[in-house]
Order: C-alpha cells, then sequence, then structure tokens
C-alpha cells in the first residue's frame, strides 16, 4: 500500500490567525489517531506566513508533482472559502487575475479530486460573496464529497438551495486548546508574559481597520467605559495582519493613552500558537476577529465578538453552540455586553465548548475513516493530468467546466469592476505601499467625519486644498457675491 497522502486546501499562505489555524488543527487530530498520512497544504500560493507554525505551503499549480500517484485524500476548510470574490488586498495579482483567490481553495481541488477518482471531504467551511452563476459548478463537484460539514446554519442553507447535502458542526477552532498540554501553555504564557512584558491580567482588543475607518469614536468611548468600570488594562493585539489591523491599533493605542487609559500593544508578529496564548490568558476579549473569539471561548473565557450585523458569519458561528448573543453590530452596545460577559457564568461557556469538542471528536473520526478507506481502497491511477499555462488550469476531464469557469471570471472583471481590482491589486502587491495606502485613508476618513464622499465631491471641483486647511470649500456663489 502506498503512503497515506492528505491534500489540505485553504488560505494558509496569508498572514490572518484563523487560517493559519486549521493545519495545526488537522495535523494534531490525524496525530491523536495514530492516522500515519503525510500532511500537504495547498494554496493559491507558496507565500510562508510570517505568523505560520506549519513548515510549508504549496501553490495548487504544484499539485500534479506532489499527489497525483498518490493514494490521497482531498480536504477543503475550514475557513469561508466558499466564495467567489477575487480578494486582492490577500492576494495582489497584478498581471493575472484569472482565477480568484477563492476558487483555488474549493473549485479547482474539487474538478481535480473529480478527474482522479479522489474522494474529497468539505472540512466546517463556511461561505463568503458568492456569485450565483457559480451554482451549477458548485452542485456538480461537490454533491459527490465523501463528507460534506459546514460550520453554520447560514452556509448549510446555501448549500442546500444549490442542491448539495451539508450537515453543521462547530468550528475548527475550538480544538486549539488540545494543540499543546496545559502545561505547555502555561509556560508559554509564562514566556510571552516575560517577553512582551504583558499586565498580569488584562482585556484582549482587537478591532479590524474597516470597522475602525467608520467608528473610531465610539469604539473609543466605548472601551474606556469597560476600562474604566472593570479597573482592567487593555492589551491591543493584532490578529488580520493581511487586513493591517496594526494600523488601526496602533491609532486607538495613541487615543486610549492620551485619555490616560493604561493600555499595552503587541507591537509585532506573533505565530499563531502564540496569539492563541496571549488570548487565552485574557480575561475578556473584544474584538473583530471571529477566530479571535472562537479560540478565547474555547478555553472558557468570555468574548464581545464585534460584527457586521446578524446575519453574518459571527453570529451564525457562534450560535451552533448556543452563544451568539455574545455578538454585536450596535457599537453603542459594546461597554453594556463587556459588562454582562464578565458577569456571565464561565461554567455555562465551559460545558458548551466540551459539546463542541465532543461533535469536532466525532467529526474527525469520520475524516479518519474517509482517509483511511482513501488507502485501503482499489482506485484507479491518476489518468488526467493537470497542467498550468500563464495562470489556467488545464484538465482534459474537465476541460468544458474550466473553459465556463474562465467565461465567467472574464465577465467579471470587464469593466469599471476589473479595472478597480487591477489598481488595488497594484496598492497591495507591496506591503509597505498597503500599510501606507490604510493610514492615509484612515486619516482621510477621520478629516472627512468617516466618509470619503466629501473628499470626492471637493476632488471633482479641483479645489481639496481649502478643506485639508480646515477653511470652507470655496463655491461658485461665493464667486458672484464678490
Amino acid at each position: 500500500m502506498k503512503k497515506l497522502k492528505v491534500a489540505l486546501f485553504g488560505t494558509f499562505d496569508v498572514e490572518n490567525y484563523g487560517d493559519c489555524l486549521f493545519p495545526l488543527i488537522v495535523r494534531h487530530q490525524m496525530d491523536q489517531r495514530a492516522l500515519d498520512a503525510e500532511l500537504t497544504c495547498f494554496s493559491p500560493t507558496s507565500r510562508m506566513p510570517r505568523i505560520a507554525d506549519y513548515p510549508s505551503v504549496h501553490a495548487l499549480s504544484e499539485i500534479q508533482q506532489l499527489h497525483m500517484n498518490a493514494a490521497s485524500c482531498f480536504v477543503v476548510g475550514g475557513g469561508a472559502l466558499l466564495a467567489s470574490d477575487f480578494g486582492s488586498t490577500a492576494y495582489p495579482q497584478v498581471r493575472s487575475l484569472l482565477y480568484p483567490y477563492s476558487i483555488k481553495c474549493w473549485l479547482l481541488p474539487a474538478m481535480i479530486a473529480a478527474s482522479w477518482n479522489r474522494p474529497l471531504i468539505l472540512n466546517g467551511i463556511g461561505f463568503g460573496p458568492f456569485d450565483h452563476r457559480f451554482d451549477s459548478l458548485a452542485r456538480k463537484y461537490l454533491s459527490g464529497a465523501s463528507l460534506s460539514t459546514v460550520r453554520d446554519p447560514l452556509t448549510q442553507e446555501m448549500l442546500h438551495r444549490i442542491g448539495v447535502k451539508c450537515r453543521v458542526i462547530p468550528d475548527n477552532g475550538f480544538l486549539v486548546p488540545q494543540l499543546k498540554s496545559q502545561a505547555q501553555w502555561l509556560n508559554l504564557r509564562s514566556e510571552l508574559r516575560e517577553s512582551l512584558n504583558l499586565p498580569a491580567r488584562y482585556i484582549a482588543l482587537q478591532v479590524s481597520l474597516k470597522r475602525t475607518m467608520h467608528n473610531h469614536d465610539l469604539i473609543l468611548d466605548q472601551v474606556a467605559i469597560v476600562a474604566d468600570r472593570t479597573k482592567l488594562p487593555l492589551l491591543l493585539v493584532p490578529i488580520c495582519h493581511h487586513i493591517n489591523d496594526l494600523v488601526s491599533l496602533r491609532f486607538l493605542y495613541r487615543e486610549l493613552r492620551r485619555r490616560r487609559i493604561a493600555v499595552t500593544i503587541v507591537d509585532q508578529f506573533l505565530s499563531t500558537l502564540e496569539t492563541s496564548a496571549v488570548l487565552s490568558d485574557a480575561s475578556l476579549y473584544i474584538g473583530t476577529s471571529l477566530h479571535g473569539a472562537v479560540v478565547t471561548l474555547s478555553f472558557g473565557k468570555p468574548v464581545v465578538s464585534i460584527c457586521g450585523g446578524p446575519k453574518s458569519k459571527h453570529p451564525a458561528v457562534l450560535s451552533v453552540i448556543g452563544l451568539d448573543h455574545n455578538c454585536v453590530w450596535e457599537y453603542k452596545e459594546i461597554a453594556h455586553k463587556a459588562l454582562a460577559a464578565l458577569n456571565a457564568d464561565r461554567a455555562d461557556i465551559e460545558a458548551r465548548v466540551r459539546t463542541a469538542q465532543h461533535v469536532l471528536a466525532k467529526h474527525f473520526d469520520e475524516m479518519e475513516a474517509h482517509i483511511r478507506y482513501a488507502g485501503h481502497s482499489a482506485r484507479r491511477p491518476a489518468k488526467s493530468v493537470v497542467s498550468w499555462r500563464s495562470g489556467e488550469m488545464l484538465c482534459d476531464a474537465v476541460a468544458s467546466d474550466l473553459k465556463e469557469i474562465a467565461r465567467i471570471c472574464r465577465s467579471v472583471l470587464s469593466g469599471g469592476r476589473g479595472r478597480r481590482l487591477r489598481m488595488q491589486s497594484i496598492v497591495r502587491k507591496s506591503s509597505r505601499l498597503s500599510v501606507i495606502y490604510d493610514r492615509a485613508v484612515f486619516f482621510l476618513r477621520r478629516k472627512a467625519g468617516g466618509s470619503l464622499r466629501r473628499w470626492r465631491s471637493l476632488i471633482q471641483n479641483r479645489s481639496p486644498l481649502p478643506y485639508l486647511c480646515g477653511q470652507r470649500h470655496r463655491t461658485n456663489s461665493d464667486d458672484r457675491k464678490e
């Protein structure tokens, strides 16, 4: 029997906390079951995140040479992979925007699995921005999955509408405490407390740049109330590095210091496990990162998960274990939610997390059975060669469907949207330029009261300078009066 190989697909090439957790969790669950299999991470690119605790990541284009002749099983997820957006912030592709990054994480792998006759497993995936022109392709290639699980009811509803059966499980992130022993977590917390000069007790705070741009004053007011009522210092923890949340945290740090609030900032890159240790030691987590909330809850600590609304991914994912009441989308309620969370019964959180971990254990038992079956079953060798030319995937077995994908993508990229995507890609190509751009937009939004519409009108009138100087814009009526 050939050595088992497991191909894991996701956005493991992005410096995002949640995405970098999944390879660790899947690897650990395989080891717990004495599953002698080689786990290979595949992503849209082979870029290695600075926060990653796994050894390597391969571009999808390398799958032919690594997995074609192996007894393989394809695992997709977790994360919000069921999408069709280009994501130019995370994947700045200046020359070729042929395929959206998300398509490379679920649809193209599913097509390769079908052409090679390999089992496909959907591991607690979620949905993102989705173009319904991909409905028929999703139905065709996901319906035959050996095991289909999603992380929230909204994703299940979406797949059921398309015609794909699946079941809901808790997010994989609830298994993070099992990645180390209690003694190992204690040692890591102690090391970080010393090296980062962390307070003995603290409230962990993380707010993405997008949320801070529009609501910075309200967020500051609410966080200040929490700090004043609890007498606990704030610790600002960057989690979503790929969207420069360190820019927003540095702004919050300066403003909180001006208000004489005890605050510390982690102004550096921590590994995924180090960030987990920092969150596990917090008295409370307040933030916009979904997996910041999931991991903090997994250690039995209260959270306030700031989200975009009642139909967003945060309440959907947390509703699976009955903790969606920890979400807030009205920023004026942050302080109230935080104080209520601190006084909540932690035994209830711990009980719900144990139930989630029990469900996930059964899920990974099923995954193990499918992976072992892939190694023992007499599957026909893969004959369909997968090659790449100028960023385009070529495979005779699915050639017509690849042409359909290319047609949809070309229509998406035509016109103004395509030009905007390419301009964003140029900005995001350089990490330094990306940070400068975000700082500039953040500054302009603050000056314009949270909206760039006034700047646009000023630029259209070719006179933004008076507003920069704090003066009223000169109008044609003023000229007439003179």
